[in-house]
């Protein structure tokens, strides 16, 4: 039986699905979090959620387990924690027309494995391709929200939004239409106050600029740059919410190199952009769920995927380094002066049972737990979670 999703969100529309997944379901790694010392802050309460890719299969990395995703040509880029023991996850499928949005309810089954629900996405039926969902909050209490693209192409993409819920979703909205260009890098989050903001990059003809729009009162604004025009590339944007005001990282262009770029949103306008890390560097994400804004990105001058905390104001404030990690770390949890984080290894050794586990909790410092997938994978895969600490210094 399936943890129902219903309590937060409502079940998903009962729109049929046209295609099915073979979905392989790793096994669960039955842990709970493990509260340390001083003001931890466990992300999603006591859980975590995040999403990574291998071999171009997505995973879900949750507090109790790994959860494989989809198939070869999905693309799941968005997850949601929803009630306390569920996530629904919002992605691309690639069909005859393009893709096409999906989401899947990830709850736990009564044995303790994963259970997915899968269901399509709004605008089922359009003539465009669908792709790059993001999920946030919504005004309206036990409901949810989803941003999209959709186009022929990333140079005619348009913005979408719709809220979703029990009644199924609400009549979907374009929120900005073509670009002269590429529009790519999409963002949504939720203010406390109800208000949404919708965020990305578009070519405007000369290079490429950040644009926004935010809901209030029920009405959105129209598209406007975030910040004047540098006529740079500005790239890569990652947005999080903090109360009712919020601050979106990205990448802009020097001239020599792309620097990492922060900006804040005081409740009524944005500020003027700050460097954020004086090395080349790009990719920034924020963690969902930190109670200090806290972003991974990639330090070209160390080769090396980075953390880095924000103060109040938006200012760097620490950092720590994860030059072992080839693929972006998903944080866990975030302590006074560590980062305990998570990443998807991929080993030689054949497929077998769960080892290293430690039944009742996640590991601490350097552990990996291997899980064995199921179905077609299970000859020739082997994963394993690498949890390590990493230590926040000043920058």
């Amino acid at each position: 039986m399936i943890m129902s999703l219903s309590p937060r969100f409502g079940r998903l529309p009962k729109t049929s699905v046209r295609w099915q997944a073979s979905i392989s379901i790793a096994l669960a790694l039955c842990c709970t979090a493990t509260v340390a010392a001083g003001n931890t802050n466990h992300l999603g309460g006591e859980r975590f959620a995040g999403i990574t890719s291998e071999e171009r299969q997505d995973l879900l990395i949750t507090e109790t387990g790994l959860v494989v995703l989809g198939e070869q040509g999905d693309s799941f880029v968005s997850v949601l924690p929803a009630q306390e023991e569920g996530y629904l996850v919002a992605g691309s499928r690639l069909g005859e027309t393009g893709g096409r949005l999906v989401l899947i309810e990830v709850g736990l089954a009564s044995d303790g494995s994963h259970a997915q629900v899968e269901r399509l996405g709004p605008r089922a039926k359009s003539e465009f391709s669908q792709s790059s969902p993001r999920l946030t909050g919504s005004e309206e209490p036990g409901s949810f929200a989803i941003a999209w693209f959709e186009g022929t192409s990333k140079r005619d993409n348009r913005v979408w939004f719709a809220e979703g819920g029990a009644n199924g979703f609400s009549r979907p909205q374009q929120l900005a239409g073509p670009a002269l260009g590429s529009q790519v890098g999409l963002n949504a989050v939720t203010l406390n106050d109800g208000r949404q903001i919708v965020l990305w990059s578009a070519f405007d003809g000369n290079d490429t600029e950040l644009l926004w729009v935010i809901k209030s009162n029920g009405v959105w604004s129209r598209p406007q740059r975030l910040a004047p025009n540098n006529e740079v590339p500005d790239i890569g944007p990652s947005l999080i919410a903090q109360g009712n005001s919020a601050i979106v990282a990205w990448s802009w262009f020097d001239g020599t190199s792309y620097r990492l770029v922060t900006a804040t949103f005081s409740g009524n306008a944005w500020g003027a952009p700050g460097i954020a890390s004086p090395n080349p560097a790009a990719f920034p994400e924020f963690v969902a769920g930190a109670q200090t804004p806290t972003m991974t990105y990639f330090d070209y001058r160390a080769d090396s995927w980075s953390f880095l905390q924000l103060d109040a104001h938006g200012a760097p404030d620490r950092v720590a380094l994860a030059p072992e990690f080839k693929q972006r770390p998903v944080a866990r949890s975030i302590g006074p002066d560590t980062i305990d984080v998570v990443l998807v290894d991929r080993s030689t050794a054949p497929a077998g049972p769960i080892a290293g586990h430690m039944s009742g909790q996640m590991p601490e410092q350097t552990t990996e737990f291997n899980t064995a997938p199921q179905g077609a994978d299970a000859a020739n895969s082997f994963r394993s979670l690498v949890v390590k600490s990493l230590a926040l210094k000043s920058p």
